[in-house]
């Protein structure tokens, strides 16, 4: 199954973390706040499309349900 953008991008999230420097005697790490940025506006910005496919879906599913 395809990953969704949203995956994708939650993935990107996961990536800046692991990449990032660690500041020393802490569990903290410095990211770069502009890109950090990017991909939560590309998150925000992808839900509503991701959601309404679901519903789509779910929708679709129902028909056939109701047809069989």
């Amino acid at each position: 199954m395809k990953e969704s953008r949203i995956e994708d991008l939650i993935g990107k999230l996961y990536d800046m973390v692991e990449e990032s420097s660690h500041v020393p005697f802490s569990s903290n790490v410095i990211v770069n706040r502009e890109k950090l940025f990017a991909i939560l506006d590309d998150l925000n910005a992808s839900v509503p499309g991701e959601i309404q496919m679901a519903k789509d879906i779910v929708a679709k599913r129902d028909q056939i349900i109701a047809a069989a």
